[in-house]
């Protein structure tokens, strides 16, 4: 889903019982460096993993040797091993870069209380050690460390309990209070809040008010997912044994009461892990396109009985994705003397590992600005802005080489006078305005002609696709379209049509390809996949030589030529492309 208008709130239970250790197995490659990897501590692991180690590189490191895969096994608390989910999550914020995508955290369980309800601690008592380390605000490398810094509260620091119910009563009033980032009521249904509470459940806790919270939810439409450590999951095969009984009352309430708030869940921890290492998809909410399917003069349909007009609609099927942008830095930026003194003001802040992790700048800079240590210093990126600027060519040719730098660009806006030329040679053929034909074109999905099927190659098909339908409480239109559906099936038809999307844009050509009602297949209606096709005049036909003889000037065919490989050539392409298949990669521990 889009991070746009999202606020996404981590309610994280800091109790002493999340710092429990575990061990926990990952796969990991046995390359030449994994002899130096496994010298790295735990906060240093996680930061090289994710990508995040001082730059925001979009978790993409230096290569590294391949080699064969293992399992390894470390040792960490439940809450550090919680907090990777919490990181990615995190992490996929910063990268997006959104300033309407929101992220919260707050920790419950600790010996500090900062949070809407209980101010500085010293009213409501029941709201105390809820921490709000991070208010709803575009994240950036600072909130990563955060996460990485958390530690579960100890015994000796007397943390208050650790109450969920009233740590989700202190999120939703952050969440709808304007003044700490969060959204008035009135938006509610235009932005997205989720709220994920990841808690052990072992403590118990006073559940006197969850109708109430239940209530408050689906009021303000705001999501809950709880994320437990070790909670049981059919689903995802796990189920602990010996479970502790105030843990097993407290999942089994959990499940009771999220099954009466709306678009929430519950999940182990061991299985939202997992599926942060998985390559995330973004499913994309398709938009409906309203569309008039005409055969025949469209300007004659609501005239003439013999012009076949129907109300469709069109649903995308696919679309496309590209990735993640890379960012450019400067490395002279970066090396400059300015670059370096900002590097060491950033090497002297750091954030001790805590329940209640935040910057601490060093004594030594008491002279500087605070708020622009903590917002600046650890997100420098030395980012490069594109900046564009035009110069004429012969003036360039004549200064010498060390003044090129002292070049004068042409001024701002001077783009606006360029005129359009095409190259002929060494000469330019200035486009006049009148040779940009613009055609006057209507919005519509205009049937040309009726196919055969197995006229229609695969390879023809180009671009993404679409699904049309009959226009939503329009029972003539669907009463039309499943017999169209119907004919075209019988006869192995499919329809070339003419799309124009809206009033004078450029026509496209596609295929309607006839798709019946089947539910078992998941086809509830008859409807038409859209497929853009070329024209006639950009399709072309290539004919290449073979590449297994060669056939001279007098017709003579000859098997060994130095325009064809060789045995050893063809040998050695064979087993690269054998190398290639990843079927054999790597086996499966599922075989």
């Amino acid at each position: 889903m889009s991070l746009a208008s999202t606020i996404t709130t981590f309610l994280i239970d800091v109790s002493p019982s999340m710092g429990a250790l575990r061990t926990v197995a990952e796969d990991v490659e046995d390359a030449d460096d994994q002899e130096e990897t496994t010298r790295l501590d735990e906060g240093d692991r996680v930061r090289a993993e994710d990508g995040m180690d001082g730059e925001l590189n979009d978790g993409h490191g230096p290569k590294r040797t391949s080699g064969e895969w293992k399992v390894r096994e470390r040792e960490t608390s439940n809450l550090q091993w919680a907090c990777e989910f919490v990181g990615r999550r995190v992490q996929t914020y910063v990268h997006a870069g959104l300033k309407t995508g929101k992220v919260c955290l707050i920790t419950y369980g600790s010996a500090t209380t900062n949070n809407a309800v209980a101010g500085d601690g010293t009213t409501k008592q029941e709201y105390l050690g809820i921490n709000e380390m991070f208010s709803p605000a575009q994240p950036d490398l600072n909130t990563c460390e955060l996460v990485r810094a958390l530690r579960a509260s100890k015994d000796s620091e007397e943390p208050h309990r650790a109450d969920p119910l009233d740590a989700l009563i202190a999120a939703i009033c952050t969440l709808t209070d304007k003044d700490r980032g969060g959204i008035n009521s009135s938006s509610k249904n235009t932005w997205s809040r989720t709220i994920y509470l990841i808690t052990d459940a072992m403590t118990k806790f006073n559940q006197d008010d969850s109708a109430l919270i239940q209530q408050r939810l689906e009021e303000e439409n705001i999501q809950l997912k709880v994320i437990g450590i070790d909670f049981d999951d059919e689903g995802f095969g796990y189920v602990e044994e010996d479970k502790p009984s105030t843990k097993a009352k407290n999942e089994q309430f959990w499940h009771d009461f999220l099954s009466r708030v709306p678009g929430s869940g519950i999940a182990t921890a061991a299985d939202v892990i997992e599926q942060t290492h998985m390559p995330q998809l973004a499913p994309k909410k398709s938009a409906a396109q309203n569309a008039t399917l005409t055969f025949g003069d469209p300007e004659e349909q609501h005239l003439s009985q013999e012009v076949l007009g129907i109300a469709v609609v069109l649903y995308k099927a696919t679309t496309l994705v590209r990735p993640m942008s890379a960012k450019k830095l400067s490395k002279i930026a970066q090396q400059s003397a300015a670059g370096k003194a900002e590097m060491e003001r950033a090497a002297q802040l750091k954030i001790e590992p805590s329940s209640a992790p935040k910057l601490q700048p060093n004594q030594e800079l008491e002279g500087s600005n605070p708020a622009f240590i903590d917002s600046e210093a650890h997100a420098m990126s030395y980012g490069v802005d594109m900046v564009r600027k035009y110069f004429i060519l012969d003036e360039i040719r004549q200064l010498p080489e060390e003044e090129m730098d002292s070049a004068q660009p042409l001024p701002e806006g001077s783009e606006e006078n360029f005129i359009k030329a095409w190259k002929l040679g060494k000469s330019h053929i200035p486009v006049e305005q009148v040779q940009d034909v613009v055609f006057a074109t209507q919005a519509g999905l205009e049937i040309i002609q009726f196919h055969n099927r197995e006229q229609l190659r695969r390879w023809f098909v180009m671009g993404e696709t679409s699904y049309v339908l009959a226009s939503p409480g329009n029972g003539e239109a669907q009463l039309k379209i499943s017999a169209l559906v119907k004919a075209m099936i019988e006869l192995g038809k499919i329809a070339l049509v003419r799309n124009v999307k809206k009033r004078d844009a450029d026509p496209k050509l596609a295929a309607l390809i006839p798709i019946p009602k089947d539910p078992e297949s998941g086809s509830e209606a008859d409807h038409f996949v859209y497929a853009e096709v070329p024209f006639a005049n950009d399709f072309k036909r290539l004919i290449f030589p073979p590449l297994e003889y060669v056939v001279d000037r007098n017709g003579v065919e000859h098997r060994e030529h130095h325009l064809l490989p060789t045995r050893e050539m063809q040998s050695a392409m064979d087993d690269l492309v054998d190398s290639m298949d990843l079927m054999e990669a790597y086996e499966e521990p599922d075989g």
